[in-house]
């Protein structure tokens, strides 16, 4: 019975106490790290294909594929960015006119550096819940892993927490694959998609097809779905001729 207030005692005194940034530096040992961007990228695409019940990894894998997605979703991720951003500078100015208030204040206190990275937190997953990139549940357990991994940057080692966070960046590769595959067979986008033929151009996807939908397009191959075969046919992108699109 002692050890619930005993812990409870060195929880508030944790948190009342000094905050003392760390003094190991972030070193080369992290540069390998950097290596998680591309297979980002291929994670990304495995579960992505998956989800149509494509195997990427064993027959069309190519490591412009994994470099190229991310250039192509960097958009929201620059929009997120920018959107959290934003969202925080008011806060972190409320935060720190109330911290000027009092002139002895001359250092944070460990709990307003965790309410500050609550509340960015709560920001981040708002934006997940409004653009829908992620599932909530998903998102839910994502944001606490990154605390986590916040928590552990902060006090305890920031290589650590680097790592921590960058397997939190692989979960959300994986969650986003996968809510964004659950979109594109809801939407099933079409287009008029021509390829070069010996006899004729030959037409694999118009806008009228009601049963053919695009996938994705690769470096090599372009994916295509026949719902009513339920099979997914693919294309080399070296025959394709022409795609156009009706604003």
């Amino acid at each position: 019975m002692k050890l619930l207030p005993r812990l409870s005692n060195k929880v508030l005194e944790f948190l009342k106490s000094p905050y003392k940034p760390l003094d190991n530096q972030v070193s080369i040992r992290v540069i390998p790290i950097l290596a998680i961007f591309p297979f980002a990228g291929f994670i990304y695409l495995v579960f992505y294909m998956n989800k149509f019940g494509v195997g990427y990894e064993s027959l069309y894998f190519n490591v412009n594929d994994c470099i190229a997605i991310l250039y192509e979703k960097s958009v929201l991720f620059f929009l997120i960015a920018i959107l959290l951003i934003g969202a925080s500078l008011p806060l972190l100015s409320v935060i720190i006119s109330f911290l000027l208030e009092d002139e002895k204040k001359e250092e944070f206190k460990n709990w307003q550096i965790l309410i500050f990275v609550i509340l960015c937190l709560g920001i981040l997953v708002f934006t997940f819940y409004e653009f829908k990139v992620i599932p909530k549940r998903g998102a839910f357990w994502l944001s606490i892993l990154l605390f986590l991994a916040i928590l552990i940057y902060l006090f305890k080692s920031k290589i650590e927490g680097i790592v921590m966070g960058a397997v939190c960046f692989m979960l959300f590769c994986v969650l986003y694959a996968v809510t964004d595959a659950e979109s594109r067979k809801k939407e099933k986008p079409k287009f008029d998609v021509v390829l070069k033929d010996d006899n004729k151009p030959l037409k694999i996807l118009s806008e009228t097809d009601s049963c053919r939908y695009f996938i994705r397009k690769t470096s090599d191959y372009i994916f295509i779905m026949d719902s009513c075969k339920n099979k997914v046919i693919t294309y080399p992108t070296s025959d394709l001729k022409s795609a156009s699109f009706t604003p």
